[in-house]
C-alpha cells in the first residue's frame, strides 16, 4: 500500500493538487489478500469522503481503471478522477493455483505464455506478424523503462537479444515475458 500512497502523493505534487481535489477513484489490483485496497490507501492518505472503486481485472486491471476514471469524467458527472494501481508482484511466473483450478495445472493448461502465444500465432497468422515484430514490442517496452526510475525493468534490450533469448512458447521468448 505504501507504493501506492507514494505514486499518488507524487502524481499530485506534479499536478499541483491535493487529495481534496480528487472526486472518484478507481484502484487496480489482482493479487492483494484483502478486499477495499482502494478504501485502506485513501485511509492512510487521509479520508475525503470520496468513492474508491476497487477494479480487478487481472492484467487488463490498470487499463480498466483508467478507462472507468475517463468515463467518469466524459459523463460530467465528476472533473477530477484518479485510476491507480497496487500490486508488487514477484519475478517469474504466477503460481497457477491463484487463477485456475487444480485440473487446469495438471493438465497443462494453467501457464499465461501458453495463451499468449496462442493469440500471438493468430495474429501472425491472420495480419502477417512476424517475430521480430513481435520483439519490437519487448525493445519499445523496455526503452521505456529505462526512461522510468520507478520501471522494475530499467535495462535496454535489443531485437538480437530478444530473439536469441530462450523459447517459452513458441513464438514468445523469454525476453518477451521478462529482463535480463
Amino acid at each position: 500500500m505504501k507504493l501506492a500512497e507514494e505514486a499518488i502523493e507524487m502524481a499530485l505534487k506534479n499536478a499541483n493538487m491535493k487529495l481534496t481535489d480528487i472526486q472518484i477513484a478507481f484502484c487496480s489490483n489482482s493479487f492483494q489478500n484483502f478486499s477495499t485496497v482502494g478504501v485502506k490507501v485513501f485511509e492512510s492518505l487521509g479520508r475525503t469522503g470520496i468513492s474508491v472503486i476497487d477494479v480487478d481485472a487481472a492484467c487488463a486491471a490498470g487499463v480498466v481503471s483508467l478507462k472507468l476514471a475517463q468515463l467518469a469524467v466524459d459523463s460530467g458527472k465528476y472533473d477530477v478522477a484518479l485510476a491507480f494501481g497496487v500490486e508488487k508482484m514477484p519475478r517469474g511466473f504466477m503460481d497457477p493455483r491463484v487463477l485456475y483450478s487444480e485440473w487446469q495445472a495438471y493438465m497443462g493448461l494453467s501457464q499465461n505464455p501458453m495463451y499468449w502465444a496462442m493469440n500471438a500465432m493468430r495474429h501472425m497468422y491472420d495480419y502477417g506478424t512476424t517475430i521480430e515484430q513481435i520483439a519490437k514490442v519487448s525493445v519499445k517496452n523496455h526503452a521505456n523503462g529505462v526512461l522510468n526510475p520507478y520501471a522494475m525493468y530499467r535495462k535496454p534490450m535489443t531485437i538480437e537479444e530478444v530473439l536469441n533469448s530462450p523459447l517459452v512458447c513458441d513464438p514468445i521468448r523469454l525476453y518477451d515475458l521478462f529482463a535480463k
